[in-house]
């Protein structure tokens, strides 16, 4: 037993605070810097805030207005948080923060996709993905190195879907609950799932993370060996990259645009338009062009002889893009039980694609390639719907033109355009209309003789 009125009493004293401000801004190194793995900005921002035990999104809000104090800051809609890794206006200001909360030690600019910005057309249509992918080794590397697990580059595009190092398909989903992950969401642990807790590299990877094409382990690898060329030299690509690799092409093997086209299977006015400078690149297919080439990017770009050969070059269909969209398994998923929902609804209005495309933040082209059969069904449906409407609406239409001429002619009063559009019997869109302009006319015509002066 302890006797409490024993111990004697702790002695008062003063708390003194320390007004010196924590630094918002920890010198953090960037993980993977100079190789293929460089870490990307939205997981370098998530490591920071993880340190501060803050929320991602108000670190970098905060981060940002201290650092660019122009006013024109605003909070980050989570819709577009995966930007951040691109090279718009959001990838820039961010990239900004870094490098001046650095003090310069660290450029931003390598930390996104800026450096090959000209690569890619302006608005990244298929290119950055809007969900994480991980490979749990690479993670699990990071682990026992001590440092915190954290998402690459390379990753954050859609293009790669096998891991470069362990040649595994990379994973966008917990093996426990299914729930995705987001690339910068408001929990700041990367590696942690947002849902059910579950530590994600914790997952062996299994048979299935093995079943991928040769086709995506070479896209994979050409977009790591592409980062890495670019941030290992800091290389800013310019302008006229891809017209100067092409034109050395033309040179080499002396052949024209047209037969070089017909030789990739590629279209030539797309060729010509590249070469002579007249089109922003567009990644995917810059990547299927070096895929038919044999040569990857990197090569293509940056060395001065071109290692490829005609015999080597692939001469498969034309690519559709198809499977550079930005559907996650999950996304799939939901979206399939829409367009099943939407064909087994007996609505009165048929529903629009278009509706259940905004609703996913996709295009309505997304859907036509990946559910052929389920969006020519609503298309049909809703055009066969549209058809009767317009075809009620015309007759209508007509009907109330006719009753406006008689009402004016019983009255004496000349059908003119003006006197229906006053008496509102036609409104001046409908009058406007080829159809009923013809049927006006007729019957002013006939009307004419018995108001010579007419109106």
């Amino acid at each position: 037993m302890i006797d409490l009125t024993k111990i004697d009493a702790a002695p008062t004293c003063r708390i003194s605070l320390k007004r010196e401000r924590y630094p918002y801004f920890l010198p953090l190194p960037v993980s993977g810097e100079g190789t293929g793995d460089i870490e990307s900005i939205s997981s370098y921002l998530s490591r920071q805030a993880e340190q501060i035990s803050e929320g991602a999104f108000g670190y970098l809000t905060r981060l940002q207005a201290s650092m660019l104090p122009d006013g024109s800051v605003k909070p980050l809609h989570p819709r577009y948080s995966h930007t951040l890794n691109g090279y718009n206006l959001l990838a820039v200001r961010a990239a900004q923060s870094v490098s001046m909360a650095s003090e310069g030690k660290i450029d931003g600019r390598f930390l996104t996709l800026t450096p090959i910005e000209f690569l890619c057309d302006y608005h990244a249509h298929g290119v950055l993905r809007e969900s994480m992918v991980w490979c749990p080794l690479c993670w699990h590397e990071d682990n026992e190195k001590g440092r915190s697990p954290y998402q690459r580059l390379y990753w954050t595009l859609q293009q790669t879907r096998v891991c470069a190092i362990h040649r595994i398909k990379l994973q966008d989903s917990c093996t426990v609950c299914g729930a995705e992950k987001n690339i910068f969401g408001w929990f700041p642990r990367l590696h942690v799932c947002d849902k059910c807790g579950r530590v994600l590299f914790h997952d062996k990877p299994s048979s299935q993370d093995e079943n991928f094409t040769s086709h995506e382990l070479w896209l994979s690898h050409a977009v790591y060996a592409l980062i890495h060329k670019v941030t290992k030299n800091r290389i800013i690509i310019t302008s006229d990259v891809v017209s100067n690799a092409l034109t050395r092409i033309l040179e080499t093997q002396k052949i024209t645009v047209l037969e070089f086209s017909k030789l990739v299977q590629c279209d030539t006015r797309m060729l010509r338009r590249l070469i002579n400078k007249e089109k922003r690149p567009y990644l995917p297919s810059i990547l299927d062009i070096c895929y038919r080439l044999d040569i990857p990017p990197d090569k293509l770009f940056f060395d001065r002889d071109i290692l490829t050969c005609s015999e080597n070059w692939k001469t498969h269909p034309r690519e559709k893009y198809i499977d550079m969209s930005k559907l996650t398994k999950r996304k799939r998923t939901d979206l399939l039980k829409a367009l099943q929902s939407a064909l087994t609804t007996s609505a009165t209005i048929p529903i629009r694609v278009s509706h259940i495309a905004s609703r996913f933040n996709i295009r309505t082209s997304t859907i036509r390639y990946n559910f052929p059969e389920e969006y020519s069904i609503l298309t049909a449906r809703r055009s066969a719907w549209e058809k009767t409407v317009w075809r009620n609406q015309h007759q209508a239409r007509l009907e109330k033109l006719v009753e406006g001429i008689f009402s004016l002619a019983r009255v004496g009063v000349y059908p003119s355009e003006r006197k229906l559009r006053d008496l509102n019997y036609m409104l001046p869109s409908d009058l406007r209309r080829e159809d009923v302009k013809h049927l006006l006319g007729a019957f002013q015509d006939v009307y004419k003789s018995l108001w010579p002066g007419g109106d």
